[in-house]
């Protein structure tokens, strides 16, 4: 498997937000955003009170050491993709689970350059379905890193699991 630098921020951003109708454009002054171990809640931390609930899957709202949490339920229907997102097994979500991912993150996916006439993705929605790019774009970073030739196999994963730091039961853990 690859490690992708910030990718814990980048599978929370882009993956998480968009399956309760949120993205990091509509959240201004956000801090942070965890996961429970169990994946059907997702913790927005402010720095200071948020006023607004930013979407309808806010169960409530949190202060702990001077911080406010926001606390969004994941709908039922992405339950099951969650599941697979937490074992890292991007691209085994649901097609409705993709189809909002890609719709709500705000990023380009399969956008034709008008220019070029080739299609372009944003890299961080690549691992939903395996795209061949994403693997070509690892080999060669990896390579150059190691001054070796690197291979990815095809059945690989892309991404890493989520570490640790994104679950919120770890920050509570820390008193």
């Amino acid at each position: 498997m690859v490690q992708i630098p910030n990718k814990d921020k980048t599978i929370l951003n882009y993956y998480v937000l968009p399956l309760i109708e949120l993205s990091i454009n509509k959240l201004p002054d956000f801090e942070q955003i965890y996961l429970n171990y169990t994946g059907d809640l997702v913790f927005i931390k402010f720095t200071t009170k948020p006023k607004l609930a930013y979407s309808e899957f806010l169960t409530t709202t949190i202060t702990y050491k001077d911080a406010y949490y926001q606390v969004y339920a994941i709908p039922d229907k992405f339950l099951n993709d969650m599941r697979y997102l937490l074992k890292g097994k991007y691209s085994k979500m649901s097609l409705q689970a993709k189809a909002t991912i890609i719709e709500n993150s705000g990023l380009n996916y399969m956008v034709k350059n008008k220019i070029t006439g080739k299609f372009n993705t944003a890299s961080a929605l690549l691992a939903l379905d395996k795209r061949p790019e994403l693997r070509s774009f690892m080999e060669k970073k990896l390579s150059r890193k190691s001054a070796m030739d690197v291979h990815i196999e095809p059945n690989s994963d892309l991404m890493d699991k989520l570490t640790n730091d994104v679950f919120i039961d770890n920050i509570f853990e820390e008193q």
